[in-house]
């Protein structure tokens, strides 16, 4: 029974690891001044992030995109850095999915309302503050399910080569 067990919690184990799988797609570059490069890879999964690895010296401008959207862009790329990417979600009428939030906390301590703007707060200023709804967006992760694009073009400026390496981080 115990080696029925033992071999059940290694095919759990093992099992379990394939199910969260985490990939990230290296695209490499080496432009010359300002020359524009682009490479594609068909990615499929949940877009968790971006890493852009640039050499020491250049800047370039940084540009992800799919068939679909721009997943992002930046100019002026000149240090590593990590990029977590988080869009607005959309409705089945195309209008964006927000959630509502009312007013600020009270503090009991000083007997204060935070984010109130300070004046003499009487119980009908309260409850009008507490039932004006704020609109906020709901944010989510990007599917990829095509042709994820890459383009670095470096400075205006620069005659070195630019080397780097974008790399896209999603879940598969």
């Amino acid at each position: 029974m115990k080696k029925i067990l033992a071999v059940f919690g290694m095919v759990l184990c093992m099992a379990s690891t394939l199910l969260a799988d985490m990939r990230e797609r290296d695209f490499d570059f080496s432009v010359i001044a300002t020359a524009t490069g682009t490479v594609s890879y068909v990615l499929r999964g949940e877009l968790q992030g971006i890493y852009i690895d640039v050499a020491a010296g250049s800047t370039q401008t940084v540009t992800v995109e799919t068939d679909e959207q721009t997943l992002y862009t930046k100019a002026g790329v000149a240090a590593d850095v990590w990029v977590p990417l988080l869009y607005p979600t959309y409705g089945s009428t195309g209008s964006a999915l927000t959630f509502a939030s009312y007013g600020g906390t009270i503090n009991i301590t000083t007997n204060t309302i935070e984010g109130y703007d300070g004046t003499d707060p009487t119980s009908s200023t309260i409850l009008t503050y507490y039932s004006t709804a704020t609109s906020n967006p709901i944010y989510s992760k990007a599917a990829l399910a095509g042709t994820v694009t890459v383009t670095v073009t470096g400075a205006a400026g620069t005659t070195a080569t630019n080397a780097s390496t974008i790399t896209v981080v999603y879940d598969q």
